[in-house]
């Protein structure tokens, strides 16, 4: 995924090339390196992101403190358009929580362009549901997470994933195990990890900063600290060279938590795997499954779907969809907001304003509670 330019917008989402930035207004869907290619410390223009998202930005990438504007969850923002060249105008943009990694989100925004949904990677969930009834038929144009659009695209629930790997681990309580992830993401699979099996995982420093963040829990520690421990998260594309190397110390086993192997697109890619036994691929995702994608769609009923990830040509076809979408309807230059009153007005000036509070305390685990709509967040900024 190389970012999108929503159609007839000036809206840039996860498009970081530095010769075009003047001409948008920039959003980060999440930290993945996918979305975040070409963003270093010497970009200069405003960027619209999560909570979550600012501090990893600013961690990570150096972007300084003053280009970032934190997005509410379930909040309106009016974002002013001034662009070069570009008559003054503002559009309205609501994020919600879209269930894939720590910070990311799904945007929608209303201006005079119509009603856009930019779903970008995520996982189906109740709350996702919700908002897509309320949204039902009012969607112009639907950007959609198309990553397993085809209908060989079957795996379970991250319930039953979750209890495959803690069978294996449980299974094998002599071996040490290696988890190959990426840099970000799961972090929820591996708290639910340790607090069930009682055990310390050892993570990067990276992302030991970003589990203290998200959770208030001991289960981790770093390379760096006194405590060792069995279980140890390691990159997963080095996963199959490295699971070898530590067999050489120690018996390990080592689990892929992905279902990249689901449907007939990726298959051939699990040749070298499948040789290793001590190797387990567990098909949790953090993607819509397809059956997922049409219960999505057929809530929402937009009037078009347009794939965002290009390249996989068995899963770009969105006709799929033709039975559930609504028929276009008039676009209003004043689109009007289902998630929030217009009684409050609170003025975002782009500053980070970091929420540590724990979703896990002891060993009980508790998700983030999402905070009430309340109004419009005006954005105020001059430099777009």
């Amino acid at each position: 995924m190389n970012g999108h330019i929503i159609q007839n917008t000036h809206i840039a989402i996860d498009k970081w090339e530095k010769e075009t930035a003047y001409m948008y207004v920039h959003f980060l869907i999440h930290i993945h390196d996918d979305h975040t290619d070409g963003l270093t410390s010497t970009w200069q223009k405003p960027v619209y992101c999560s909570e979550i998202s600012a501090q990893l930005l600013v961690e990570r990438f150096e972007v300084k403190k003053e280009l970032i504007n934190i997005l509410p969850l379930n909040k309106s923002t009016i974002v002013p358009i001034s662009l070069s060249r570009i008559q003054n105008s503002t559009f309205t943009v609501t994020a919600f929580d879209a269930n894939h990694c720590p910070g990311s989100i799904i945007l929608y925004f209303e201006g005079s362009f119509g009603n856009v949904l930019y779903t970008g990677d995520f996982k189906l969930s109740d709350d996702i549901i919700e908002q897509a009834k309320k949204l039902s038929g009012q969607v112009d144009l639907l950007y959609l997470d198309n990553t397993f659009c085809s209908p060989q695209c079957v795996f379970p629930s991250q319930d039953d994933c979750f209890n495959q790997i803690l069978d294996i681990i449980q299974k094998h309580p002599s071996h040490n195990v290696a988890i190959g992830l990426d840099k970000t993401g799961k972090e929820n699979l591996l708290v639910r990890l340790g607090v069930h099996l009682n055990e310390t995982i050892t993570v990067s420093c990276e992302r030991y900063k970003l589990c203290n963040l998200l959770f208030k829990t001991n289960v981790f520690t770093t390379s760096m600290g006194e405590k060792t421990s069995r279980l140890t998260v390691v990159s997963k594309r080095k996963l199959y060279q490295t699971l070898r190397d530590l067999n050489n110390h120690s018996p390990t086993i080592g689990i892929i938590p992905t279902a990249i192997f689901a449907g007939s697109f990726f298959s051939g890619c699990s040749e070298n795997t499948m040789k290793n036994p001590n190797l387990y691929i567990v098909p949790y995702s953090d993607h819509c499954s397809y059956a997922e994608l049409v219960q999505f769609v057929s809530a929402l009923r937009p009037s078009k779907v347009v794939p965002i990830v290009t390249g996989t040509k068995d899963r770009f076809n969105m006709s799929c969809f033709d039975a559930y979408l609504s028929q276009p309807h008039a676009v209003s230059a004043n689109a009007t907001n289902q998630f929030s009153s217009h009684s409050e007005t609170q003025i975002l000036l782009g500053g980070i304003g970091y929420n540590t509070s724990a979703i896990v305390k002891g060993k009980k685990l508790t998700r983030r509670s999402k905070p009430p709509a309340k109004g419009v967040v005006y954005c105020e900024d001059s430099e777009l």
